[in-house]
């Protein structure tokens, strides 16, 4: 790594015509700094999806109906208020697929989503349990979160820059320099600077993420991964 952060220095100092336009023209060190943390959330939120298919549409609805009074139960059984769910994307469709038929009433798909917070996620397992067990009820999708992300987020990007500083200053004293003022900063690869000089960083993608497992398990809390990257071009002196 050294070796390449000196190859750098070394264009940059004797100022050889290489997308001079796109690279500083002075002796630079360019960086990358990250930060992370794993915090518990305080919040979950998670959508479920009611449907069901029948050529009857009062007997759709109906369906539909009930399984709304059973979530609205469970919610109630817990102390979720009422603002704190919606019901909402309600919809009828023939059934994707179908060909009509003359003299055959179509079979038409019946859905209506509902989507909920919870404030307090040590009830979390005992209401999302039983809905993950209702007929009719499917498509969930979950999201955790921390009601001082934002702080969180600031005080990672203060490491992720002070981890690009201890960086360069390392990378400074190893080529006989003074480290100088920040004169760049990016929240993300400088690609076209990396590039022309060789030294650009594969950042993979979808850093952090995990496949998703075979058999998804709802009633759990996970935790939060924060993640800050930066990109950071200081002079050298």
């Amino acid at each position: 790594m050294l070796r390449k952060f000196a190859a750098a220095l070394a264009l940059a100092a004797f100022g050889l015509n290489v997308h001079a336009a796109d690279i500083p023209a002075y002796p630079f060190v360019h960086v990358d700094g990250s930060a992370e943390v794993r915090i518990n959330p305080d919040t979950g939120e998670f959508d479920v999806e009611i449907s069901t298919m029948d050529t009857d549409p009062d007997a759709a609805w109906k369906t539909i109906e009930a399984r709304l009074a059973e979530i609205r139960a469970v919610l109630a059984q817990h102390g979720i208020a009422p603002a704190d769910y919606v019901v909402q994307d309600i919809a009828r469709r023939v059934r994707k697929g179908e060909a009509p038929t003359p003299g055959v009433p179509p079979v038409i798909e019946t859905t209506a989503a509902v989507h909920v917070t919870v404030r307090d996620l040590s009830k979390w397992a005992a209401i999302v349990e039983p809905l993950a067990k209702m007929q009719n009820v499917a498509a969930f999708a979950v999201v955790f979160s921390h009601t001082d992300q934002e702080k969180i987020k600031d005080a990672l990007m203060a490491e992720a820059l002070a981890d690009a500083r201890r960086k360069a200053a390392l990378v400074a004293r190893g080529v006989g320099r003074k480290l100088g003022q920040a004169s760049g900063v990016a929240t993300s690869p400088l690609k076209n600077m990396s590039n022309t000089f060789g030294f650009a960083v594969d950042y993979p993608l979808g850093r952090g993420a995990r496949a998703a497992p075979d058999a998804v398990d709802y009633t759990l809390v996970a935790a939060i991964r924060y993640a800050q990257d930066v990109d950071v071009i200081f002079r050298l002196q």
